[in-house]
């Protein structure tokens, strides 16, 4: 009876000490240029990349520069993503795309070099000439 208490009351405590536990989510405006992130955390939203990231599992909102391994949403990649895993996206592409193994969602002209093909594809078009006399 006794230690069957004692289990009871760590499951309990533990359930607390979980339920009452805040994910705390950073906000990071600005990576510069020449400069290099070793890691954006899984609930941290990096807004604007112009130098490299080296492991991502949360969000670049505007890729100006290289993400290295991307695990989680790379919106707006206008540099490179480097390796595109399994259950990661990248939305709006209009760079490249080296190893993609994950998502990429509308692509605008950009390139995928090697894995899956991106989900929407978009070409620019040519701009039309005034042939008409």
């Amino acid at each position: 009876m006794k230690r069957r208490t004692i289990s009871l009351l760590a499951l309990a405590l533990s359930a607390v000490m979980t339920m009452g536990m805040t994910v705390s989510a950073e906000e990071i405006p600005e990576n510069p240029s020449g400069e290099h992130l070793t890691h954006v955390g899984l609930w941290d939203t990096l807004i604007e990349n112009n130098g490299s990231v080296q492991k991502k599992f949360g969000t670049v909102q505007n890729n100006n520069a290289i993400v290295s391994s991307n695990n989680g949403t790379v919106t707006n990649n206008y540099g490179t993503v480097e390796n595109n895993f399994s259950g990661a996206t990248v939305t709006n592409n209009y760079g490249t795309v080296k190893k993609n193994l994950g998502t990429v969602e509308n692509n605008f002209g950009g390139t995928i070099e090697e894995g899956s093909q991106p989900q929407n594809q978009y070409y620019e078009l040519p701009n039309p000439q005034d042939n008409f006399s």
